[in-house]
């Protein structure tokens, strides 16, 4: 998660078509925008690919959003999906110049 920041300041082009969200949150690397309320504490997630935001419910803070959604394993495979080599695997040392 970021800093947050006004919605009309971080996305201005974006922001009149999700008036239920005034805060920007987060990102995620595929370009999906965590999104807030800061009055209603309602979160949710801008899919920019799908011009479609979806709102996730009412929390406390973008903390236990972050708990109970963002952590939840089938958000993180379809959300937050890193490519490359599964996370069990360690990459080796670069080797040590000669």
């Amino acid at each position: 998660m970021i800093e947050p920041i006004a919605m009309d300041t971080a996305m201005p082009s974006w922001a009149p078509y999700f008036h239920q969200f005034d805060t920007v949150v987060g990102y995620s690397d595929l370009g999906h925008i965590f999104l807030a309320d800061r009055t209603t504490g309602e979160h949710g997630v801008l899919y920019p690919f799908k011009s479609a935001a979806k709102s996730y419910g009412t929390f406390t803070g973008t903390a236990e959003f972050v708990n109970e959604v963002v952590r939840e394993p089938g958000f993180v495979d379809y959300v937050l999906p890193h490519p490359g080599p599964a996370t069990n695997q360690v990459n080796p040392a670069p080797a040590a110049a000669s």
